[in-house]
């Protein structure tokens, strides 16, 4: 955020993002084989990770007197 305001943007919100569906009340990934690869991979060397379900999305905007 402080970059942000350095290079003259400001925030509008802050929306998640989520990278699944509901189903049923719960919460089920749509993980990319990437994703999946990347956690079992950890996950057999030992290290306590998880698939992410979502993405934090920042949005900002030029101010009205600065767009041209």
């Amino acid at each position: 955020m402080r970059f942000a305001h350095q290079v003259g943007v400001v925030y509008l919100q802050h929306v998640v993002a989520l990278l699944g569906a509901v189903r049923d009340g719960e919460l089920v990934g749509h993980p990319s084989f990437w994703q999946l690869r990347q956690t079992r991979l950890a996950r057999a060397a030992g290290h306590p990770v998880h698939l992410t379900v979502h993405e934090d999305v920042l949005v900002l905007a030029k101010p009205e007197a600065s767009r041209g």
